[in-house]
C-alpha cells in the first residue's frame, strides 16, 4: 500500500493563469505516482498572499466539514528533491499521535527543536507552506488561531509554538526558482531551503 493512502486527501494549488506551473507541478506528481485535487487559487484583489490565505482557508474549512483525519497540499512550485516513496512510508509510521503540523521542506529559520526520530525533526520555526500536512487537529488549531496574509508567518506565530510541528529527514521537497505569484517577482527560494537545512541540521548535530 502505497503512503499517499495515509491522506484523505492530497491536493495542488494552481493559479489557473499559471498553466506553465500547473505542467510543471503534474510532471512531479506523476513522477512518484502521487495522486491529487487540483484545487484553482483564488485571485485576491489585496494580492497573492491574501489568495494563498483564502485558498487555503477554503480547504481546511472544507476538509474539517468532511473530517478528514489527515491531508497534504502543494504548491505548484513544488519540487522534489528525494523521491518520496522511499522515505514517507517510516516517516508516517514516526509522527506522534498527536501531531499537527508536517512539512515536507520549508525555510528552517532557528532550526530545530531536537530530533523526534530516524525521519523526523521538531520544528521550531518553518516558513514557506509549498508541501504541508496537516491532522485533522492541526487543520481545526489552524482555523481557531485566525489564518492570516502571509500565511506562513500567522502559522509559525500561532501554531508552530504549540511544539507538535515537524519536517521530513531527509528534506524532501524545494520550490522552483521563478516570478513569484505571491512577490510579484522572480525569486530563487534555494537559498532560504537547501543550504540552511543542512547547516541547521549540522548545528542540531
Amino acid at each position: 500500500m502505497s503512503w499517499t493512502n495515509f491522506f484523505d486527501k492530497i491536493y495542488v494549488i494552481n493559479l489557473p493563469s499559471r498553466k506553465d506551473r500547473l505542467l510543471e507541478i503534474t510532471e512531479e506528481m506523476y513522477k512518484y505516482n502521487i495522486d491529487f485535487e487540483l484545487i484553482d487559487g483564488i485571485v485576491s484583489p489585496l494580492g497573492g498572499a491574501d489568495g494563498l490565505r483564502l485558498t487555503v482557508n477554503n480547504i481546511l474549512l472544507d476538509s474539517i466539514e468532511k473530517e478528514y483525519q489527515q491531508i497534504l497540499i502543494f504548491e505548484d512550485d513544488c519540487v522534489f528533491l528525494e523521491n518520496p516513496n522511499t522515505t514517507m512510508e517510516e516517516v508516517i509510521k514516526q509522527l506522534p499521535i498527536d501531531w499537527l503540523l508536517l512539512y515536507l521542506g520549508g525555510q528552517v529559520t532557528n532550526g530545530f527543536k531536537r530530533r523526534q526520530s530516524a525521519n523526523l525533526l521538531q520544528a521550531d520555526m518553518i516558513f514557506a507552506t509549498h508541501s504541508w500536512a496537516l491532522s485533522l487537529q492541526g487543520m481545526k488549531e489552524v482555523i481557531a488561531s485566525g489564518l492570516e496574509a502571509p500565511i506562513d508567518n500567522s502559522i509559525v506565530a500561532k501554531v508552530q509554538p504549540l511544539q507538535r510541528s515537524f519536517i521530513t529527514f531527509p528534506l524532501l521537497t524545494s520550490q522552483k526558482a521563478g516570478i513569484s505569484d505571491i512577490a510579484g517577482q522572480y525569486i530563487d527560494w534555494t537559498p532560504f531551503i537547501i543550504p540552511r537545512y543542512h547547516q541547521k541540521l549540522a548545528e542540531l548535530n
